[in-house]
């Protein structure tokens, strides 16, 4: 959640139309851990992030300011089952299990979380993506989509997989990384 603070300044200073990559890494905290947060804002006011740290958690999560109400029901909760789908230029449709749950005091997500092979492979696409981004989200059968920018999309995945330490993980052979572990927010 620290890494959040510094980072909404950058929210805030990366608008819609110059909409491209922001990367800020962090640390070693007091444990040791370095972490890693990557966004960029959509035209529809979401913003596909991905975060994690070198040593137990990746997360992407399309993003979006949330009211008092919606976050305060949030709060009590480990979060409502949903559907992350992400396609990257005209690949095929990635599907992610996620949790629908509070991202930090301001703003709710959609969120894939675990260090992952599935995940892993995304953030290697999203790296070398050339056109864009296309998120989905389900809810309970409610569907939203948002696209988002590729510039500096390959600088900020080499940052994160590097800082990280992704580099080891490979793609399964099943395709399938596995479930959603707890909430580390």
């Amino acid at each position: 959640m620290s890494v959040m603070l510094p980072m909404a300044v950058v929210l805030t200073a990366v608008t819609p139309a110059n909409a491209q990559w922001a990367v800020k890494a962090s640390g070693p905290d007091v444990f040791g851990n370095e972490k890693v947060i990557a966004l960029v804002p959509s035209n529809s006011g979401d913003t596909l992030v991905v975060q994690c740290n070198q040593s137990d958690s990746l997360y992407v999560a399309m993003i979006e300011r949330g009211t008092a109400d919606e976050l305060n029901q949030l709060s009590t909760s480990s979060g409502i089952p949903a559907e992350l789908l992400v396609r990257v230029d005209h690949g095929p449709v990635q599907k992610f299990d996620a949790m629908l749950r509070q991202w930090n005091t301001r703003y709710l997500g959609i969120v894939a979380s675990g260090r992952r092979s599935d995940i892993v492979a995304l953030i290697r696409d999203i790296g070398a993506a050339n056109q864009k981004i296309y998120v989905g989200t389900e809810i309970f059968g409610s569907q939203d989509s948002a696209s988002f920018g590729v510039i500096g999309s390959g600088n900020a995945m080499s940052t994160v997989i590097k800082d990280c330490k992704l580099g080891d993980i490979k793609a399964s052979p099943s395709g399938s990384g596995g479930g959603i572990p707890p909430s580390a927010h």
